[in-house]
């Protein structure tokens, strides 16, 4: 058992040292070889959408989750209705918290008013302090 070197919260953590990896490894006789060393635990297959790597939201997933917004429908109500429409839970390739990680991501990169204009003051800043600095900014008639 090892522990966590967070102070704030500590956890304990299980490790099993498992050495498996895969090695790809171009050959003299110019073939391919993998290496793929085997694994000293058991594997279960349900578990696999838990991996970062399976995690697929969908164009569809997301266009939902943005109109739910729209609507005053919270992550997680978007999450049921998803799972209800998927026949459960372990038919979804993604968790709630992919859910609310993607809409976080969305609402950061959307511009409030203002933003705008503090970027322009930035790159003008950024401008009189050197002056090999060079932007260029695409505005509507909204500004």
């Amino acid at each position: 058992m090892v522990k966590t070197s967070s102070l704030i919260k500590p956890r304990s953590q299980t490790r099993i040292g498992c050495p498996s990896h895969v090695t790809v490894v171009f050959a003299k006789d110019r073939m391919w070889r993998l290496v793929i060393l085997e694994h000293n635990h058991k594997q279960c297959p349900a578990k696999a959408r838990y991996f970062k790597s399976n995690i697929e939201l969908n164009k569809r997933v997301k266009k939902q989750l943005v109109l739910n917004d729209k609507a005053t429908i919270k992550v997680h109500q978007s999450y049921d209705l998803l799972q209800i429409d998927a026949g459960g839970p372990e038919q979804l390739p993604f968790l709630e918290k992919d859910c609310q990680h993607y809409f976080d991501k969305v609402k950061c990169l959307q511009l409030v008013e203002g933003d705008a204009q503090a970027m322009h003051d930035y790159f003008m800043r950024m401008k009189s302090d050197n002056s090999e600095f060079f932007y260029a900014m695409d505005l509507d008639e909204k500004g």
